[in-house]
């Protein structure tokens, strides 16, 4: 590509670096797939100002600022970026929890971590390793149940409270 900043042997060290550090697409496997990075890209793309002025700050990022992704990856995430979507945080990760930190999902886990906040330090800690388990096997019936007995356990026990 001969576009700055992409032609200069900076951007080409800087490249290397990340894919040696991060060789993985890593859109890839958060579904669990391992797939060869190819392409280096920039989390937050250079701004327009930020590439008339060659600002090096927004060119040259640090590694955390920048994600390793295979081919199709980095295409679909260019194309909806084009589009003003935001394509990495569409699906779920291999334990079929959803990448996107706003998705209601995740507000049901912040309610729950609330309310064990409310449990006296013994049953909180047993009621977070429940939790823990069923995060990592969320479609066991039987952990399904045992979670369920566990938040009306926490309701009634909130409910006295009050």
């Amino acid at each position: 590509m001969s576009v700055w900043p992409y032609s200069t042997q900076r951007w080409q060290r800087l490249r290397l670096h990340k894919l040696r550090q991060q060789p993985l697409c890593e859109a890839c496997l958060q579904v669990g797939e391992i797939v060869p990075a190819t392409v280096v890209d920039h989390r937050a793309p250079i701004t327009k100002s930020g590439r008339e002025e060659r600002l090096a700050s927004e060119a040259f990022p640090s590694l955390d600022r920048l994600a390793s992704l295979c081919e199709r990856h980095h295409n679909e995430k260019t194309n909806a970026e084009q589009r003003g979507e935001d394509c990495l945080r569409k699906g779920c990760d291999i334990f079929g929890r959803p990448n996107d930190p706003d998705h209601p999902w995740h507000n049901q886990l912040r309610v729950v971590m609330t309310a064990a906040g409310a449990l006296s330090p013994a049953l909180r800690s047993r009621f977070l390793e429940l939790v823990v388990v069923h995060l990592r096997y969320p479609r066991d019936s039987e952990l399904d149940n045992a979670m369920r007995l566990a938040l009306k356990a926490i309701e009634r026990r909130i409910g006295d409270a009050a």
